[in-house]
């Protein structure tokens, strides 16, 4: 089925008629049943889970075997799609927190035909602590998270010591974390937890922060934060 030529209601009539959202909010909301998130063949691009639902096997997921990357808060999905096209032997997962910027991910993935993404409605922390098993993921991108700038509110940061453990356990040996953001004490609190952990290794040199990944594209907020003359910093760790 054709998703760009079918009606959003025949789309609709072969979906599940809820989908909520995985997190700790456990919102009781539900993606519209008009969003288009099928491809040609019938694929669903939105991974649907249960709260209470098993562990993923993650490597299942796509139609193709390939190394995966997982991107948190992918935004509108100018990224994603863009390292999705440029990387069609790798697979690209992408948690999104937002009803409304998922479904439009959604809508640009099957506009595109991209096979080799997916993307889920949930909370960054809870998916890959329940969802994901150990050394499941090749990759994780996280690109200028919320930095919770006031002193008081920066304990709401995602990048703190026990998400990056769960980080760690789940990637392979070899896997990556790559983090950018424009706020320099926020790179800084990141790399120091990562040294002293002792379950990384920075590619770039320790405790070195680059200005640009090379084999990344560009974001929509670094193109910005670069036009206005705001210094970015990218880190990049190796799981040992």
């Amino acid at each position: 089925m054709n998703c760009e030529t079918s009606s959003v209601e025949d789309q609709a009539a072969t979906l599940p008629s809820l989908h909520r959202l995985v997190g700790r909010a456990k919102r009781k909301t539900s993606l519209s049943l008009t969003v288009s998130r099928l491809l040609p063949d019938g694929t669903d691009v939105i991974l649907d889970l249960e709260p209470s639902g098993p562990v993923i096997a993650p490597g299942e997921l796509f139609g193709a075997k390939g190394p995966l990357t997982v991107e948190i808060g992918p935004g509108g999905g100018e990224f994603l799609l863009a390292m999705a096209a440029a990387n069609p032997g790798r697979n690209f997962l992408a948690v999104e927190y937002k009803r409304i910027r998922l479904e439009k991910i959604a809508r640009r993935i099957v506009r595109a035909g991209l096979t080799n993404v997916r993307v889920v409605w949930a909370d960054a922390r809870e998916f890959v602590e329940r969802f994901l098993p150990p050394a499941s993921i090749d990759g994780f991108v996280v690109n200028f998270p919320d930095p919770w700038s006031k002193r008081r509110h920066r304990r709401r940061r995602l990048l703190q010591g026990p998400f990056l453990a769960q980080v760690a356990r789940v990637l392979v040996r070899g896997g990556t974390l790559t983090v950018g953001t424009d706020v320099i004490d926020y790179a800084r609190q990141v790399m120091g937890a990562l040294e002293s952990s002792g379950e990384w290794e920075n590619v770039h040199g320790r405790a070195v922060l680059v200005d640009r990944i090379e084999d990344q594209v560009t974001t929509l907020f670094e193109s910005r934060f670069r036009k206005q003359g705001v210094s970015v910093h990218f880190l990049r760790y190796r799981k040992h």
